[in-house]
């Protein structure tokens, strides 16, 4: 799971780690063990936007089509709602979990990254038995049978204030208490630039580890930044640069 406020770099960051495991290249300075298959299933933006996203981090770092093969698959525009709640309260929809788990293994996913988690269901958030379904009975029912790796994203509660932590999460605690790892990622903050010799701490952020189910806490800081990275779109002449679009795309930060 991957727990972060809104525009912090969560989408951002899950793209540019897919294509570390699809190309198998430590992009952000984790080795990968070997190439992966990836799925990117995005709720939230157009599938236009993601592969605008997809191909800026691309062009960022020099990945050329043969190096991902058929490796990395992403979507967007489309339901993934895997629960159904009435008056009688939530329940499975089987036959999503099972659609999906069956595609799953027919594409041999290794990674599958659903974002945000509260696209994929109709549960209240706050209500632990209901949210305690939807991860045990289905996201994690959807990794065991698919034999992968289920990442994913969820926002903060909006009254969350200062640093967040894995339970600054939205809703109910069985949602970070089901997860086997829990990455929180927070903005810079501007008494963090001042240290870090930075005259601004906009487009940094870091993550942590808050929750590691059978391995030690650790309290160290990745650090990441923002690459303005131009989509080269803006036509010919001398303003082709400056009409051209813009995307951030996240790097490794020391």
């Amino acid at each position: 799971m991957t727990i972060a406020s809104g525009a912090v770099g969560k989408t951002s960051l899950k793209i540019v780690e897919g294509l570390a495991l699809a190309t198998g290249r430590p992009l952000l300075g984790v080795e990968v063990p070997k190439p992966c298959r990836v799925w990117l299933f995005n709720l939230e933006d157009s599938m236009l936007e993601l592969r605008r996203r997809v191909s800026a981090a691309m062009m960022h770092y020099n990945i050329k089509q043969e190096d991902i093969g058929d490796r990395l698959l992403i979507d967007a525009e489309k339901s993934l709602v895997i629960t159904e709640t009435g008056r009688k309260g939530t329940k499975m929809k089987v036959p999503v979990v099972n659609a999906l788990v069956d595609a799953i293994q027919a594409r041999k996913i290794d990674v599958l990254t659903v974002d945000p988690l509260i696209s994929s269901h109709d549960a209240p958030e706050n209500d632990n038995g209901a949210m305690d379904l939807v991860m045990k009975s289905g996201w994690i029912q959807v990794s065991r049978l698919g034999d992968c790796s289920v990442n994913m994203c969820h926002h903060t509660t909006k009254v969350d204030a200062g640093t967040a932590t894995a339970m600054s999460g939205r809703g109910g605690g069985a949602v970070v208490a089901a997860a086997r790892s829990a990455q929180v990622l927070n903005n810079m903050s501007p008494e963090e630039a001042v240290k870090a010799g930075l005259e601004s701490e906009v487009g940094y952020f870091s993550a942590t580890y808050d929750k590691e189910n059978n391995a030690p806490k650790s309290s160290s800081k990745e650090w990441y930044r923002f690459a303005d990275i131009s989509l080269g779109n803006g036509g010919k002449g001398n303003l082709a640069q400056l009409k051209s679009d813009k995307v951030g795309v996240v790097t490794q930060w020391d």
